[in-house]
């Protein structure tokens, strides 16, 4: 039974470690979420009618929480139901995987760190830092354009995106190729230089479409072209 008692920081264990890249289900890690992120999330993303939450999170408890700021006593039995329903979608993710890794410079924030990329079954972004022995999630996000797309295909779009973002574009056979260790990608935020990211990891790379972790093996022809089975087939997707 769900309670309406909320602590924060939540503490979600037991999910697998994505660094142990599909090796190992016995390495487990513990993921924080904050009460300050919580309501960043709640404020800028829930509150967004452009991004799909409702398809995930019914429509009365979205609108009791963007309506609270994701606080108070009044919306305990919502917020759980909300915190709940974000753990499943990470713990999916975690269990397949369907997660990358980077490290960063960070101007913006004037530190520098190791991240993960989630990519839930629902088609949005989760990014979590690590930072020592905490692991944290920072924020849950929708794309624009993928919050366009037909629910049960979102997550298909949103991996294309982050293989054409992060893979290397190899032009003598107009495919894409796992990154090398050499790559950077410069982020920029309106022109302004925010950060630089470096030793791109995708986890487990066959469910990304890649044939290895080889910088030499393809994912895809074209970026827009469907990549193969196994890849394209996500049971959870349609509970």
């Amino acid at each position: 039974m769900t309670s309406n008692n909320v602590s924060f920081p939540c503490r979600w264990g037991d999910l697998p470690d994505p660094r142990a890249n599909g090796i190992t289900n016995l390495s487990k890690v513990v993921i924080e979420f904050h009460e300050s992120d919580w309501r960043k999330v709640v404020g800028k993303h829930f509150a967004n009618c452009k991004e799909p939450w409702k398809d995930t999170i019914p429509l009365n408890v979205l609108q009791t929480l963007v309506a609270s700021e994701g606080v108070g006593s009044g919306a305990g039995l919502e917020i759980n139901i909300g915190l709940a329903l974000i753990n499943k979608q990470i713990k999916e993710c975690l269990n397949r995987p369907l997660v990358m890794l980077y490290s960063c410079v960070s101007q913006q924030f004037r530190g520098q760190g190791r991240r993960w990329v989630l990519l839930l079954p629902n088609g949005a972004v989760s990014i979590v830092w690590v930072e020592k022995t905490i692991i944290r999630l920072k924020t849950c996000y929708f794309t624009g354009s993928v919050a366009v797309k037909p629910k049960e295909g979102r997550w298909r779009h949103t991996l294309r995106q982050l293989v054409q973002e992060y893979a290397t574009y190899n032009e003598s056979t107009s495919r894409f190729v796992y990154p090398d260790k050499s790559k950077l990608l410069n982020v920029s935020i309106l022109g302004t230089p925010t950060e630089i990211r470096y030793a791109i990891q995708f986890a487990k790379p066959k469910w990304w479409g890649f044939a290895s972790f080889k910088p030499s093996e393809f994912a895809s022809s074209k970026p827009y072209e469907p990549w193969q089975p196994p890849i394209w087939s996500w049971p959870v997707v349609q509970e």
